[in-house]
């Protein structure tokens, strides 16, 4: 479905990082090239994919980026963070909208009026062949939803298990982050958070926000020593 006017639902503007093309792929190349198909309307029909994976392993980026490459494209688009909506009601009138993107699903079940929004809005999507994304740390088969009805077309969702990516595109990660923002990020700098932090991609990127304002504001550059003091590591 298209729109003059496409709809992003976000508190924020979405993050220029959060962009397909920004993804780093890694092990997930099946993943990101189905969440591009989807986003582009390339796949014919009705389809709904579910994303699983734990804490900072992209889903979250991949939905953003699904947004923000159908919204180009002028298609209607919601993207819909469970824990900032304030109740059912939110999922009220998207049944119109080409691509509906739910981050952390798995919030929303056990509760039979979340689960009652959630099953008109996958009936009213599959009516208007619209297209639905859902982000979840536990798989479609690992869920247990009061409906009986929401829980076997959850499960007809095609699946995707987002992999943790390797040492080698997390340091490619940084470097690309750090090269958008303008700072200088020598590997020995690479080398030492990588093995110092956790190795997700949501604390790498934080603590290089952390330095990049520290690097400003002392107008120092990035030395181990340095990224020591302000991490307090």
């Amino acid at each position: 479905m298209r729109s003059a006017q496409p709809q992003l639902w976000l508190e924020l503007p979405l993050p220029q990082s959060r962009r397909l093309s920004d993804f780093i792929v890694g092990p997930n190349t099946e993943a990101l090239a189905r969440v591009r198909k989807l986003a582009e309307g390339a796949l014919p029909g009705f389809q709904a994919v579910w994303l699983e994976g734990p804490q900072a392993a992209g889903k979250s980026h991949l939905l953003q980026g699904a947004c923000d490459l159908a919204a180009t494209a002028g298609i209607t688009i919601a993207y819909l963070p469970a824990a900032r909506m304030p109740g059912p009601e939110a999922l009220d009138g998207l049944q119109g909208f080409g691509l509906v993107a739910l981050d952390d699903v798995d919030l929303l079940l056990g509760e039979r009026g979340w689960e009652e929004a959630l099953m008109a809005l996958y009936q009213g999507l599959q009516q208007q062949a619209g297209r639905l994304l859902l982000a979840s740390r536990h798989s479609a088969a690992a869920v247990r939803p009061l409906l009986p009805d929401l829980g076997s077309r959850l499960r007809a969702a095609e699946g995707f298990r987002l992999q943790p990516l390797p040492e080698s595109d997390l340091a490619r990660l940084l470097r690309m982050y750090a090269a958008r923002t303008g700072l200088a990020l020598p590997d020995e700098v690479t080398g030492f958070l990588l093995h110092r932090l956790p190795r997700t991609q949501q604390a790498l990127l934080s603590a290089l926000d952390e330095l990049d304002q520290a690097a400003l504001a002392r107008q120092r550059r990035l030395t181990v020593p340095f990224v020591k003091e302000v991490l307090h590591l």
